[in-house]
Formats: C-alpha cells, structure tokens, sequence
C-alpha cells in the first residue's frame, strides 16, 4: 500500500515549485496570441513558396492540406488587401493558387480574447459551485485551485515552447477543466465511503482513511488518463498546427492533473483543513439517531 499522506509535503513543494515556474515563463516568455485574439490575415496556398520577395509576412506554416499557410500581421482590412494584391502577382509568375483567405479585425480579436476568459472564469465558478454544494468550502476551494494550477502549468508551458494561444486553446484548457474535476471528484467521494467503511472500525484516523481511499481509486485514475493519452498522442504524431497545439496541452494538462486530483486530500489533510470535514462525515456516522 502506498502511503500518500507522506509524500503530502514534497508534493506541496513540487505544486508551488511548478506554478511559479510556469508563472515566471508566461512573464518573461509572453503568450504567443494567434490572430483569433490580436486580429490579421492568413492565406492558404497550394504550394511551397520563398516569401522573401513577399511584404507583409510575419509567419509560415506548412499544412498537409495546403502548402503554405502566410499569416499577416496588421489591424487594418485595407492593408491586408494591398498584402493580397501583392502576393496574388508574386505567386501567379511560380504557378501557385490561393487556395483561401482569411481575416480577423483586431476589435473582434480583442472581443474574442475576452470573452474566452470570461467562458474559462464561468465554467471554474459553476465547478466551484457545484463542489461548494457537495463536499463543502474546503474541498471546493482546493479542487478550484487545483483546476487553476492545471490551466497555469499549461500556459506556462505553451509560453515556454512558443506554443501559438488561439481558440483551440481555450478549447483545450475547457476539455482540461472539465477532465480533471472529475478525478478530483471521484477521489472525495471515496474518501466519505471509506469514512463510513470505517465507522465500525476502532481505528477511524484521518490519515487512514485518506490513504485508503487513495489507495483504492489510484489504479482507476492511472488507467484512465494513460489510456486518453494514448489515444490523444495519434494527434501529435500525425497532426499539425493547431490540431497538434491543442493535443499537446492536452496531454500536459492529464498529467499534472491526474497528479494534483491524487495528491489534493493529503495537501488538505497536511494544512489541517480535511479534519473538519471527517470529522462531521463521523459525527454523523456515530449518531444513533441516525437510524431513527
């Protein structure tokens, strides 16, 4: 039997180690916001190109459905037709189509960035919430700061390896919110079975029932996020762009996530805050009018 609850403090340095870790790369790295957040245009191409006699051009990605993707960075439509102009004389002398334009303003760009993080905050208070509602102020506090340090260490990491941010990511990090409160979940409902298991046991310490609980419902945890990695990791291999981006912090995000929903009752346990709830689910449990 592992023994969770002793592992509790290093895992407390590790959480707060990697949160500061992801916090000092979105600051000194910066998030890489795609034009759905600051606004430009892109061209999808037939082919392969040399941009160099090409204005305008601040990105290009390859694609297995076009050969080229050219992203434009600017604000003004007008702009970004003049770029089109240009670059429909350049590609017509080496044979090459456009296959497909796009763009985004800035103003709907900057609209679309805020409301993403007002969808993020939204989905984060109805989990609080509905946590609040089943398991108390505690534990909704600590599976919400777990769902927070998820989405921190993915955007930490997509800053680090210049990950571009667009809507697939807030995409990824919605999928991210609602996968790993459910581990989360099954953890504390486990914990509040093995607290009535124990009820007829002289032996009812809090760290025992913790680790029980823990113990029992880790093989699940484990298998579940290893089987949606596999089935994630085709995406990565053979996927490109956003496709990949949005894999990629999927899988960051089953990992940390995976370790903080384990490790989230023996942190609560450590701070002296999971006592209060035990100790009411045993109240409970020992009140014989209970049975009334």
């Amino acid at each position: 039997m592992i023994d969770f609850n002793k592992k509790a403090s290093f895992y407390i340095f590790f959480a707060i180690f990697t949160f500061i870790a992801s916090l000092i790369f979105i600051r000194f790295y910066s998030v890489k916001l795609s034009l759905d957040f600051t606004g430009g245009g892109v061209v999808f191409l037939d082919k392969n190109i040399d941009i160099a006699k090409i204005s305008g051009v601040t990105k290009v990605d390859k694609s297995d459905n076009f050969g080229s993707i050219l992203y434009f960075q600017n604000d003004d439509f007008g702009i970004f037709q003049e770029h089109l102009k240009s670059l429909s004389s350049e590609v017509s002398k080496n044979g090459v189509k456009i296959v497909k334009t796009d763009f985004v303003g800035e103003k709907f760009g900057k609209t679309a960035l805020i409301t993403s993080l007002y969808g993020l905050f939204f989905a984060l208070l109805a989990i609080f919430l509905y946590i609040f509602i089943k398991f108390g102020l505690n534990l909704s506090i600590v599976a919400t700061f777990g769902l927070i340090y998820n989405c921190i260490i993915v955007v930490g990491i997509a800053s680090l390896f210049k990950i571009e941010f667009d809507l697939m990511s807030i995409s990824a990090l919605l999928t991210l919110i609602g996968y790993c409160i459910n581990d989360t979940v099954v953890v504390f409902d486990r914990v509040q079975e093995i607290a009535m298991e124990f009820n007829s046991s002289k032996d009812k310490s809090d760290y025992k029932i913790i680790n029980g609980a823990l113990n029992k419902v880790i093989s699940r945890s484990l298998k579940t996020s290893i089987i949606t990695a596999i089935g994630i990791m085709p995406m990565i291999i053979f996927s490109q762009n956003e496709i990949r981006n949005f894999a990629i912090m999927i899988i960051c995000g089953i990992v940390f996530g995976t370790i903080y929903s384990i490790f989230a009752a023996p942190i609560l346990l450590k701070l002296g805050k999971f006592k209060i709830k035990l100790r009411k689910i045993k109240s409970q449990l020992d009140d014989p009018m209970r049975y009334v």
